[in-house]
C-alpha cells in the first residue's frame, strides 16, 4: 500500500488505481493554512525525519545493513514541543498528527497526539511509534516519520473511547485524527479533516555504529540530535496520508496505530506571556 500518488506518477496507470484515486475525497487540508499559522509561514506545517534502530545487525525491508554494517544501533527519542501559549486557538493545544513508514514507503503506523500549550511530548521509535506496525508484519528496523501540526479535530462521544490512534487531551480541549474523519465511526465520535497550522517543533536522537574502512581501525559508536526537517505539503499528500492511516486503523487487526509517549495532556488555565512579562 504504497503512497497513493506515488502509485499514479508513472505513465501507466492501472483501471483500479484509477477507480481507487476518483473515490478519495477532496480534504481541503491546507487550504485555510495562512490563516491558522501563529508562528510561521502557510507551508510551515510538515517535518519530516528518519529512524534506524538496528541496521548494523539486521537488515532493513530495503536491505540495507545485516551483521558488521553501519547503521542504527539502538533506540530513537522523538520528542516534539508546543511553542505556543494557551490564550489564542483551542486553549492552545495543537495535534501532532504522525505518520510512521517502513524504509520501503509503506505506511505501517499512525496517530494524533495533542501537545499542550509550552508542552513537550517524549516518545522511544521501539516502544511508541513502531511496536504495533500493522502491515505484513512489517519491518521495524529504518524508516520515516512524517509529523503534520494541525488543530484538533476530533470530538468524542462522551464516556466512549475513541479509535486506536486518536487520542485526547484529559480536559475538554478536544481530540486528535491523523485520519481526518476518515473512520467514520459516528458511535465513538466525529472528526473532521486535517487543519494544518504551523507551530509544532521535533527533534530526534539516532545512535548509529560507523565501522571503519581500514583494516583493523574498528568502530566508532555515537549519539547525535537532529531537528525534523520541514517538507512541503500539498492537498494531495495531506489526503494520502489520512486516507492510507484510515485503511490501516480500520483494517479490523487492531494494529497500526502508534502511542503518544509521555506529555502533559490536561490544558491547564495560565497567564499570557505577556502578563507573565509584565510580572517579572
Amino acid at each position: 500500500m504504497k503512497e497513493f500518488s506515488r502509485l499514479i506518477g508513472g505513465a501507466v496507470v492501472g483501471a483500479g488505481v484509477i477507480a481507487l484515486v476518483l473515490l478519495m475525497p477532496v480534504r481541503g487540508a491546507l487550504r485555510s493554512a495562512q490563516a491558522d499559522n501563529p508562528l510561521g509561514g502557510p507551508d510551515d506545517v510538515f517535518y519530516t525525519s528518519y529512524y534506524d534502530v538496528s541496521t548494523s545487525i539486521a537488515k532493513s525491508a530495503a536491505g540495507f545493513g545485516g551483521p558488521g554494517s553501519s547503521g542504527g544501533a539502538g533506540d530513537g527519542t522523538v520528542r516534539i514541543v508546543n511553542p505556543t501559549s494557551n490564550d489564542t486557538i483551542q486553549s492552545g493545544t495543537l495535534c501532532a498528527m504522525i505518520y510512521v513508514f517502513d524504509d520501503i514507503e509503506e505506511l505501517q503506523a499512525c496517530c494524533g497526539c495533542p501537545v499542550t500549550p509550552d508542552g513537550m511530548r517524549t516518545y522511544s521509535v521501539i516502544n511508541d511509534l513502531t511496536k504495533n506496525f500493522g502491515v505484513n508484519k512489517g519491518n521495524l528496523n529504518a524508516g520515516v516519520i512524517d509529523v503534520t501540526s494541525a488543530r484538533i479535530n476530533f470530538t468524542p462521544v462522551p464516556g466512549i473511547k475513541p479509535p486506536n490512534g486518536i487520542n485526547c487531551t484529559s480536559g475538554t480541549a478536544g481530540c486528535c485524527d491523523p485520519t481526518g474523519g476518515g473512520l467514520n465511526n459516528k458511535s465513538q465520535g466525529t472528526g473532521t479533516h486535517l487543519r494544518a497550522t504551523s507551530a509544532l517543533r521535533a527533534w530526534m536522537t539516532h545512535a548509529e555504529t560507523e565501522f571503519g574502512t581500514v583494516p583493523g581501525a574498528g568502530f566508532i559508536n555515537g549519539v547525535t540530535v537532529e531537528e525534523f526537517a520541514k517538507a512541503p505539503l500539498d492537498d494531495t499528500h495531506s489526503d494520502n496520508l489520512q486516507d492510507q492511516c484510515a485503511f490501516i486503523l480500520g483494517n479490523g487487526s487492531g494494529s497500526g496505530f502508534c502511542s503518544c509517549g509521555a506529555g502533559e495532556s490536561n490544558t491547564r488555565p495560565q497567564a499570557s506571556r505577556s502578563s507573565k512579562a509584565q510580572r517579572g
